[in-house]
């Protein structure tokens, strides 16, 4: 899906020039297409895969 936005959109290609956001796992398959993956007040499921593929864990208030 992401894949074929960014082909139908000249403003997604740089997709991989970004960071990327996001507190669940469910949105795991974006955090591939960002250059940076930033895990914020992640879930369980988040938090595993975040400290099993180096990514940094935001805790905000």
């Amino acid at each position: 899906m992401v894949e074929k936005a960014c082909a139908q959109d000249d403003r997604l290609r740089d997709v991989r020039h970004s960071t990327f956001y996001s507190d669940s796992a469910s949105d795991a398959p974006m955090f591939c297409w960002a250059t940076q993956a930033m895990a914020v007040n992640p879930d369980r499921q988040l938090r595993k895969l975040a400290a099993e593929r180096g990514w940094p864990i935001l805790e905000a208030a």
